[in-house]
């Protein structure tokens, strides 16, 4: 057997497993903050993103009331809520940054789909399909299968 360098450890091999890691959708992320902190910091918070886009939510009293994405300025985007018609239907804000625009896209329309916030009106439909159909067939397939059975 071969000598380790002196001051190299050696790594012991992991058996039967195989190295996985989740897929990284979140670069950084300030959750349920006041809202006063956004007006009072802005610049140190969009300071501390590491990227510019992202998904974030805005809360009325520790309830969800609105999710929303930018692809720009996500902070400002945040900001701009304190002027516009959702200005005093929130008190509390998360930001979540993401590098991908695809992963903001997705995440935002499954947040919509689970939450349903009372502030969002458009929730758009999934690219996936719903499996409800499907559902109800295997499930017709199955009674008329054990009636078979019982006859």
């Amino acid at each position: 057997m071969g000598q380790e360098p002196p001051g190299k450890k050696r790594r012991a091999k992991k058996r039967g497993r195989k190295s996985t890691r989740a897929a990284k959708l979140v670069d950084g992320y300030l959750e349920r903050k006041p809202r006063k902190l956004l007006e009072s910091q802005f610049e140190e918070i969009e300071g501390v993103l590491p990227y510019q886009r992202g998904v974030y939510a805005l809360y009325d009293h520790g309830e969800l009331y609105y999710v929303g994405i930018a692809r720009t300025r996500l902070a400002g985007r945040v900001r701009h809520h304190t002027r516009d018609k959702h200005s005093k239907k929130w008190n509390a804000f998360s930001i979540y940054a993401c590098k991908s625009t695809q992963a903001i896209e997705a995440l935002e329309q499954l947040f919509l789909r689970i939450a349903r916030p009372s502030g969002n009106s458009q929730i758009r439909s999934l690219r996936s399909p719903d499996l409800t159909r499907k559902l109800h067939q295997r499930a017709r397939e199955l009674r008329k299968l054990l009636k078979s059975q019982l006859h």
